[in-house]
């Protein structure tokens, strides 16, 4: 079968994956996750790059995805499934390296101790030195979590080295063929004294080196526990978690249900190794706990299960919370080079989730030769697991299924809050991404939307906001900046308050007006203020009384920008982030919520029409600008610089749209120069650079700023005299364009698969959140007037802000109503 939800996965499967049927399981991903994920694997089998894959997720206990698709041999068209017999490879390690942390409980060894210790022959061990071009001793002896973490210097091979790769021939300590799908002839005892023999490739412990360090652990276990790997892998791992499909090869009763694996001979599907004549139908002398365990996606599901509930399965414990913990904890401090390793696991930040719920999370995982591998996520009690038969090894579809998954996750918690309080509390929502999150779409979306109230507030390009019952308007009227407080429901004025503020704008933007152009923001019971002039308001919400106020003139002379200030405020729980300043200096402040007072300033450089976000990149959060000159990244807590990318206004190209930010991914579009990908990464030494991976030139982003939508980037780019366009944020792929001769500019906003696009003529456009072709749904006229404004979506409709007045216009059927309120 292609693609099974729970509803028809049989009760054997779910009996041998020892999970329960979530009868909503539907709501734990995306649905258009949950096809996409299905629909890769599909068109791989379809074109001949891969034979069958399973994918298993699995969240707080319940299977919420499978999918089961191909054949596990393309000469008998047997159906791969989660029963299927898999070899998992080194996928073997993190189970070997969890048996031994249980000998490790039982105060077996301490992880500092010398391998000497329990392998004598290592007290001769030797490391070859480049420079002497011959072995040497090595700085310190080779320690037990040296084993653990890759960092002994024994690889698989010389990796190059002609004299290594001489010692591995001759020691027969290399896999074997075809394509070195099997282990060395001898045993792991042997194979210890053998590798003892072989010169290490570095000193112990300078950096990660992958190869025989697992199988070295194999035979630590054989000596700490007075068993064979085997024998103890059974007794502390299989039998206790119920695994009775794991073992070192594959017994006559199971051949049945054995995968061939395969290769590509020529661009076509091949069979490398033939299940009725597999070695792996007998035993081989070298237990392999780096690369020799046969497995299903049923057992292994078991392994995870008790990986994401805190060593336990079922009630019975593996290993104590604290020692998962230690595996779980990055062991490479010291070691050459960025990659995070623990006791057996590789370590990741992702990204999960999307929009107003989109967070941070560690993962653990690690994959195999032959193509499998698995992802657990502890904190958020989930993990995923892909199998397939293929080698060489290729991990790229696994990874995309994955990730497809990660993004569409719903975190339901999170969603019901801030749906439940009716929150749009600034400039593209709470998450700063366009997202609206619990929004719930008509069952049938409506020909024509009805007016249900219109409220005259005056001119401006703000975004309303809403919170609970009230909405919140900055406008201006007159010489006056203006903030309006309305009824949610009627749009009754509850209260107005005013400051006067003449402004004459800079030349080529006069029909754009006085503004205000930046968008307020809501935190802590207040209401913040950006004039455009650049000062600075908060005002209580409850009974509009302002509360303090900022005018940074006297420090940079001219308070804003050539057009005057578009950029819009954001906060956290203990500051207000704002950029004062004009076109040629100026400075990002963290000013105190309740009495307006600096915690801090950064930098000199001038201000930009662009907005900040508030991010968590690799465990720290940050405020990401995009001012006048660059893009760049600072400690929110302190302010100190992190990095940047030099990213320029150059002439009459401004820095105005509002970076998106991606999977860790900064994705930055300027007027007349494209579109980049910008990643961030943090180095060992704590140091930060910033690594360009790609710049897509076929389209820009003028005013517009850009929204994701199911892993994918929407936008709208002057080009063409504007035009709306879907592209791949992994890649910069432009999957499609609108036709031309849109408008000026378009401001988005995201649900569940579809995107809401406001044309600044007053055309509201329902788009379909796909990447195959551009399918609008729905197209509304909301305003006679141009709609500069971003809109608010709310659950029974949409707040739209055009020249000089908000209006709320209602999904439902009903007859439009006349409530025109005039202000006073």
């Amino acid at each position: 079968m292609s693609s099974t939800t729970l509803n028809s996965i049989s009760f054997c499967t779910l009996f041998w994956i020892g999970l329960t049927c979530s009868a909503t399981w539907s709501q734990e991903i995306s649905q258009q996750s949950e096809s996409r994920a299905s629909e890769i694997v599909n068109n791989a089998i379809e074109s001949g790059q891969i034979a069958g894959a399973v994918h298993i997720v699995s969240r707080n206990g319940e299977i919420i995805f499978l999918n089961e698709a191909g054949v596990r041999d393309i000469e008998s068209g047997q159906p791969m499934d989660t029963d299927t017999l898999v070899r998992i490879y080194s996928m073997s390690k993190p189970i070997t390296s969890v048996a031994a942390m249980v000998l490790y409980e039982q105060d077996k060894f301490d992880l500092d101790d010398p391998v000497l210790k329990f392998i004598p022959s290592f007290t001769n061990a030797m490391v070859w030195s480049t420079t002497e071009k011959s072995p040497v001793p090595p700085t310190r002896p080779m320690r037990v979590r040296d084993v653990f973490r890759h960092t002994t210097g024994y690889a698989y091979s010389g990796n190059g080295n002609r004299e290594l790769e001489k010692a591995y021939s001759e020691s027969e300590m290399k896999y074997r063929e075809p394509q070195g799908m099997f282990p060395p002839d001898m045993s792991i005892e042997e194979a210890a004294e053998a590798l003892s023999r072989i010169p290490a490739h570095h000193h112990p412990g300078e950096r990660f080196t992958y190869g025989f360090s697992t199988d070295l652990l194999g035979r630590l276990i054989e000596v700490w526990s007075g068993k064979t790997l085997a024998e103890q892998l059974q007794e502390s791992i299989f039998d206790p978690l119920e695994m009775r499909d794991t073992s070192f090869s594959v017994s006559p009763e199971k051949q049945n249900r054995f995968a061939s694996c395969h290769t590509h001979v020529a661009d076509k599907l091949a069979i490398a190794d033939k299940a009725v004549t597999s070695p792996y139908l007998e035993e081989f002398a070298f237990l392999s706990g780096g690369g020799g365990l046969v497995s299903t996606a049923s057992d292994y599901a078991k392994f995870c299960d008790m990986l994401v509930n805190g060593g336990q399965r079922d009630g019975v414990r593996i290993l104590k919370e604290e020692t998962q913990q230690l595996m779980f904890t990055d062991q490479l401090e010291g070691a050459a080079g960025d990659f995070r390793f623990g006791l057996g696991f590789a370590i990741n930040d992702i990204v999960v989730g999307t929009g107003v719920s989109q967070h941070s999370v560690k993962q653990y995982s690690w994959g195999g030769y032959a193509s499998t591998d698995f992802r657990v996520v502890p904190e958020m009690n989930l993990y995923q697991i892909f199998i397939r038969q293929h080698i060489p090894s290729s991990h790229q579809l696994a990874n995309q299924a994955f990730d497809i998954i990660y993004k569409g996750v719903n975190l339901d918690e999170q969603q019901d809050r801030v749906s439940s309080m009716q929150m749009w509390p600034g400039w593209l929502g709470p998450n700063r991404d366009g997202w609206v999150s619990g929004f719930k779409a008509p069952e049938d979306w409506p020909d024509q939307l009805s007016q249900s109230w219109s409220v005259e507030v005056g001119t401006g390009y703000g975004t309303p906001l809403v919170v609970n019952d009230r909405i919140y308007q900055h406008a201006r009227q007159g010489e006056d900046e203006v903030l309006w407080c309305l009824n949610r429901q009627t749009g009754k004025p509850l209260w107005r308050r005013s400051i006067p503020t003449p402004f004459t704008i800079g030349g080529g933007a006069q029909k754009h007006g006085k503004g205000p152009k930046s968008n307020p923001f809501y935190m802590d019971e207040k209401v913040f203020t950006l004039g455009i002039t650049g000062v600075l308001s908060a005002w209580d919400a409850e009974n509009g009384d302002l509360i303090w106020q900022r005018d940074e003139s006297e420090v940079f002379g001219t308070n804003q920008p050539y057009w005057g200030v578009s950029t819009s405020p954001i906060a956290d729980e203990n500051a207000l982030f704002v950029h004062f300043g004009n076109d040629e200096r100026g400075s990002l402040y963290a000013i105190s919520l309740d009495q307006g007072e600096n915690i801090w300033t950064y930098g000199s450089d001038g201000t930009s029409y662009s907005s900040p976000l508030l991010v968590e990149l690799q465990g720290v959060e940050q405020l990401v600008e995009w001012n006048h000159r660059a893009l760049v990244g600072i400690d929110v807590a302190t302010g100190q610089h992190l990095w940047e990318f030099p990213f320029p206004h150059v002439g009459s190209d401004q820095n105005m749209p509002t970076p998106v930010f991606e999977n860790g991914r900064f994705i930055l579009g300027g007027e007349n120069r494209g579109i980049h990908s910008l990643k961030p990464e943090r180095t060992k030494n704590g140091q930060w650079s910033v690594h360009s991976e790609w710049h897509q030139k076929a389209v820009a982003l003028d005013m517009s700023s850009a929204v994701i939508n199911d892993g994918l980037l929407f936008g709208f780019s002057h080009y063409k005299q504007g035009q709306l366009f879907c592209l791949d944020p992994e890649t910069g792929e432009i999957l499609w364009t609108s036709p031309g001769r849109t408008g000026e500019n378009v401001a988005f906003l995201s649900i569940p698969e579809h995107v809401i696009a406001l044309v600044n003529t007053g055309e509201l456009r329902l788009i379909e959140a796909t990447g195959e072709e551009y399918r609008p749904v729905r197209s509304w006229n909301v305003s006679q007037s141009e709609t500069w404004a971003a809109p608010a979506l709310l659950s029974d409709g949409v707040l739209i802000k055009n020249a000089n007045t908000i209006a709320f216009w209602s999904f439902s059927d009903v007859s439009p109503r006349d409530s025109t309120t005039t202000s006073q």
